[in-house]
């Protein structure tokens, strides 16, 4: 059967020759449009319901991109930094998790402190933290909001708030730093011409100076859906009895773990240095009876076992050190857990939420 090929639309249409084919197309196609143009200017109703059809289309497209986009953060990245600092040198506060329970409005955050005016590396007495709960106004019975302050082992402090309602948009959490500064006192004398010709005499200074100080003393802590250290998880609604026994049982089960471990590294380690010693008493009997660049070459391997062992000594002696300490930290853990359940451990009173103009 003989097929017949559209040659004018198949064959290439280059060269001077085909100019003719080539104009006759680009008639036609300016001939269609002009043809579109000229119906939608007679029928002006089709045409008003396109352009109103484009227009909505338009609109729908630009409301759902915007709903399904992220959300537009309001606050700056200093207010949702995980870790504030106190800003007169008294230490620092770190949110290491921050969990929200939509099911039953609790909100569960887990602090870790670090106090800058003591010699030694601790966290800050939880004695000397007040706390404080902001809700924004539009927030309906924000007082129902109430944060229970849980002081746990070493720096670490959980904070659980209950009755969070859904639409809370933003809370401040509030931590108020009350430990003493022996950073900042006055051990020099001054000369009373040094201090007329200071500026710092001045009530407006001194003001603006207090000012400065007490506002130093507080970091804030927003939570908010906009900040990305808040997950959404089920929460199990507990007292905080329950709270604290549950948190100081994971504790006391990996610090166990932890201690077992360190001391099992440091069996190893002592295991590996016998060995050791076998092989260097094996190197010295061999290099009785060599000379020259043998001998040699078998010192350089006792030096070199001597300094294997002396290494692994020292390993073993800080895992057991490191043991020993763990083994302090359970100690406590254990007191904890005894005092929760006879009802001694000491829990900070409920803090209730109060109304305030809070940025969105």
């Amino acid at each position: 059967m003989v097929e017949f090929k559209d040659y004018e639309n198949t064959q290439e249409l280059e060269g001077w020759y085909n100019w003719p084919v080539r104009a006759s197309k680009k008639i036609k196609s300016i001939r269609a449009i002009n043809s579109v143009i000229s119906y939608f200017r007679r029928h002006r109703l089709k045409r008003t319901l396109i352009i109103s059809y484009t227009l909505l289309g338009t609109m729908v497209w630009t409301a759902t991109t915007g709903y399904f986009s992220p959300k537009r953060v309001t606050y700056t990245e200093t207010q949702l930094r995980a870790t504030q600092t106190f800003g007169n040198g008294l230490g620092s506060i770190t949110a290491t998790s921050m969990t929200y329970s939509p099911s039953n409005g609790m909100v569960v955050m887990e602090l870790a402190t670090s106090d800058a005016t003591s010699a030694i590396q601790k966290g800050i007495n939880t004695e000397n933290l007040d706390w404080q709960v902001f809700l924004p106004s539009s927030v309906k019975n924000p007082e129902a909001v109430t944060l229970e302050v849980i002081p746990l082992t070493g720096d670490k402090v959980y904070l659980v708030l209950r009755n969070v309602p859904s639409d809370y948009t933003l809370m401040v959490i509030r931590a108020t730093n009350k430990t003493p500064n022996s950073n900042s006192l006055k051990l020099d004398v001054q000369e009373y011409d040094d201090y007329l010709s200071s500026s710092s005499n001045s009530v407006f200074n001194q003001k603006k100076q207090k000012d400065n100080d007490f506002n130093k003393t507080y970091v804030d802590f927003f939570v908010t859906p906009q900040n990305e250290l808040l997950k959404n998880k089920y929460v199990k609604n507990l007292s905080r009895e329950k709270f604290a026994l549950n948190i100081f049982e994971e504790e006391l089960k990996y610090q166990k773990g932890q201690r077992k471990e360190l001391l099992n590294s440091a069996k190893t380690l002592d295991d590996s240095v016998k060995e050791d010693t076998k092989t260097l008493e094996q190197l010295k009997r061999e290099s009785e009876y060599l000379v020259g660049n043998d001998l040699t070459d078998k010192q350089s391997d006792m030096e070199a076992i001597e300094k294997s062992m002396d290494s692994k000594e020292k390993d073993g002696a800080k895992a057991r050190e490191n043991a020993a300490y763990v083994q302090t930290i359970i100690e406590q853990i254990e007191k904890n857990i005894k005092a929760v359940k006879n009802g001694t451990y000491k829990f900070n009173s409920p803090v209730r939420s109060v109304k305030q103009d809070i940025g969105e």
